[in-house]
């Protein structure tokens, strides 16, 4: 039985924890899915405990990044420099942000977030918007 694809916005969610996931992710999702058109920027749900340092680093083709229920921590410009990332939604599950997590991401309007003390020494291009999940 195929994986049910997930939407989000009308968007298919691919899965990766980094920049060379997402490339795997994509081809996989092309030859898979052939009948389903899969445009750039993608929605990235992000896997593992940890993003790891510059995980996305200047990957211009996520504009959405949705964090999985188990990452804890977002390191050192997890997603620096992702110039298309408009939207992150920041699960409870995550006790630690670095300040430079999201420093170059000059699109990002919206961080849903319920812990929004953990954004105060957080570096953004421009303040985006901050909302509950």
């Amino acid at each position: 039985m195929a994986k049910k694809i997930e939407y989000y916005d009308g968007r298919p969610i691919l899965e990766a924890n980094n920049s060379a996931k997402l490339i795997e992710a994509v081809e996989k999702f092309k030859m898979t899915n052939p009948d389903i058109l899969l445009e750039t920027p993608y929605v990235v749900r992000v896997k593992g405990k940890k993003i790891k340092d510059c995980a996305f680093y200047r990957c211009p083709d996520i504009c959405v990044a949705i964090l999985n229920d188990n990452v804890e921590m977002i390191d050192r410009g997890a997603f620096m420099s992702c110039t298309s990332l408009t939207n992150v939604v920041i699960p409870d599950s995550v006790t630690e942000i670095d300040k430079y997590a999201f420093w170059g991401c000059c699109r990002l309007k919206e961080i849903y977030i319920n812990n929004q003390k953990l954004l105060k020494k957080v570096n953004f291009d421009q303040k985006p918007q901050i909302l509950p999940l």
